[in-house]
């Protein structure tokens, strides 16, 4: 039964394994693919500390480490929270500060700015992705390989609980997040 939103990934790697579930550009991951590294992002971060509905930043420009961060961080108990690598800098370290975002899964074509950010006062205690950012302490995508490919939450996981904060533009004063649950989402 599919009830929370990475359990379209799992059955769908039961069924289709070898059957292509995300491309971008020239990259493509299977659905057995794609759950082995949602895993693998799901035990780096239960290792990291990690408590169900803590949010984890997500600063990456599509790609497939998007897909492969949102599926882990939900399959760790995380809810997501995307933050565009875009955006000015205030307001990425605004909505970290409004979440309380202890943990950002980012990559190296966002460094100049990560090297910004981690200089604002956020609770950022860790990035995932990038290498060499000034200092911080860096799990990088090598990092994440490591990790086993087999994840079982040690709590449950309902649909009722957070997946994602979506947040406003902020046109009328500060960005608003509007929380989504795994039923909602």
């Amino acid at each position: 039964m599919i009830y929370l939103l990475q359990h379209s990934v799992i059955q769908s790697a039961k069924r289709f394994p070898d059957k292509e579930a995300f491309r971008f550009g020239g990259e493509s991951l299977t659905y057995v693919d794609l759950q082995d590294k949602m895993n693998q992002v799901a035990n780096l971060l239960h290792n990291l500390g990690l408590k169900k509905g803590d949010r984890v930043g997500i600063y990456l420009n599509r790609s497939i480490e998007t897909a492969i961060a949102i599926y882990g961080i939900l399959n760790a108990g995380g809810v997501y929270v995307p933050l565009d690598p875009k955006a000015p800098i205030e307001r990425t370290t605004f909505l970290l500060n409004d979440c309380n975002i202890e943990i950002l899964i980012s990559g190296k074509s966002q460094r100049r700015n990560l090297s910004k950010i981690i200089k604002e006062n956020t609770p950022v205690k860790i990035l995932i992705g990038p290498e060499n950012v000034e200092d911080f302490p860096i799990r990088t995508w090598a990092d994440v390989a490591k990790q086993e490919n087999t994840f079982t939450p040690p709590f449950p996981i309902l649909e009722n609980d957070t997946a994602y904060i979506m947040y406003t533009s902020g046109s009328t004063g500060n960005p608003k997040g509007i929380m989504h649950t795994h039923y909602s989402g």
